[in-house]
């Protein structure tokens, strides 16, 4: 008999934000296609919420595409719809059905059936062709705060307010001229270029900005609470410094600065030359600052007595440091710049690869991948897409999504897992 998944939390699509919360219950299939009864429900499958979300979250442009299209001819519908799905041995979605729809949109259901037919959902399927039943609850933007609205005060400490992605298809590369916002501060001496964060991509565990300092700009002293901060050094000179007085640190181009989470630090660059880094948060959060510099929840000022309060010190891993592991027979190579300390939270990797190296496909069940292009091109097979990228180009890999790797010009990028695991298997021989 097929497999029935009922996932009792309620995937939210309003205004370009999800969320799903809860756990999945497998129960066996009742009589008729209506209703399920609870006393059927046996909690055999804890995991089926999780990768649902994670189904979502790759089709989630399908979603925002079939309500943006049925609030042209109908604005302000709002409700809930149960979806069920046939999910194929290997994933394929032959058939897709609406069991209860409160928001009354024709256009909405059957815009949604059809494109769910052309779903690869491989995280939900089993040996046997199964059912999976999900709630969408669908809210129009009137139901957010309109934008003039002065958002609540938060405390120095509080969590990041982080804003969503616009609506649409669900997005893996991003090229760094498109990142915001550009130059920062009264003399304009800091550009900072949000890359992967919610609002480019969506959903993330951590987040990507380019940093560019002109000579002799600073970072104020200042800490991000229970926040991992890593900063590649791309070009240039920085001089950070922590809470000890008086103790300078120096990370030139290949160098590695971390950050632990509340640790006080201040970064200057050099005087002749500009610094350029790659930041990444993990949890993703404080970068929301760079969009509005207003809103500093996330991060603390250590004014009026800078790095005077004994936090752990940032730690500069010189490029040098790390050793280097083959992968792909030999024709890449690998560096765990964090390899080693007690900073779950993320990893950096810096990897290197002929032309011709391969990655196969695979996935990671729960961690977000990062990758920025410093050199070379590739193409990457992102769920089930071909996507070419190249020198500057910012990747977002969700958590369960397959992915490969095929290069095809040398190619040299930054990598990031949050939070970190998956990085290990580098050590291991004839890894992917």
């Amino acid at each position: 008999m097929p497999r029935v998944a009922l996932a009792p939390s309620a995937f939210v699509f309003a205004a370009g934000l999800w969320a799903a919360a809860g756990e999945a219950r497998a129960q066996r299939e009742p009589d008729g296609l209506g209703s399920m009864p609870a006393e059927l429900a046996q909690p055999t499958d804890q995991s089926m919420g999780q990768r649902l979300q994670q189904a979502l979250r790759r089709y989630g442009g399908d979603v925002y595409g079939c309500y943006d299209q049925a609030l042209a001819a109908a604005p302000e519908i709002a409700g809930e719809v149960l979806v069920r799905i046939f999910v194929a041995p290997g994933g394929a979605v032959p058939r897709a059905e609406v069991l209860k729809d409160q928001v009354g949109s024709p256009a909405l259901t059957g815009c949604l059936t059809k494109r769910m037919l052309a779903w690869k959902v491989p995280e939900l399927a089993s040996g046997e062709t199964s059912q999976v039943v999900f709630p969408l609850v669908f809210k129009p933007d009137a139901a957010r705060p309109a934008a003039d609205e002065a958002p609540a005060e938060a405390s120095p400490a509080s969590a990041p307010r982080v804003a969503p992605r616009d609506p649409g298809p669900l997005r893996f590369v991003v090229p760094l001229s498109e990142g915001k916002p550009g130059p920062l501060g009264a003399r304009a001496r800091v550009e900072a270029r949000v890359l992967v964060d919610a609002t480019t991509v969506g959903p993330t565990s951590a987040s990507l900005t380019q940093l560019v300092l002109a000579p002799t700009a600073r970072l104020a002293p200042h800490s991000h609470p229970q926040v991992l901060e890593v900063l590649y050094v791309v070009k240039g000179l920085a001089r950070v410094r922590g809470a000890r007085k008086g103790e300078l640190l120096v990370a030139n181009a290949g160098d590695v600065i971390v950050v632990p989470p509340s640790g006080l630090h201040s970064i200057e660059s050099a005087p002749l030359a500009s610094l350029t880094l790659l930041q990444i948060f993990a949890p993703a959060g404080p970068e929301h600052a760079y969009r509005d510099p207003a809103d500093r929840s996330g991060t603390v000022s250590a004014r009026p007595n800078p790095l005077d309060r004994e936090t752990d010190m940032p730690v500069v891993i010189k490029a040098g440091d790390p050793p280097v592991l083959p992968f792909a027979g030999g024709r890449g190579k690998v560096q765990l710049f964090l390899d080693g300390l007690p900073v779950g939270q993320g990893s950096l990797q810096r990897i290197e690869a002929e032309a011709g190296a391969e990655v196969p496909l695979h996935a990671h069940d729960r961690a977000d991948e990062l990758l920025f292009v410093l050199s070379g091109r590739g193409k990457m097979t992102v769920g089930g897409e071909v996507l070419s990228v190249g020198p500057s180009d910012a990747i977002h890999l969700p958590a369960a999504v397959p992915h490969a790797l095929s290069v095809t010009e040398r190619l040299v990028a930054i990598q990031c897992y949050a939070p970190g695991g998956p990085e290990q298997r580098w050590k291991k021989p004839a890894t992917r």
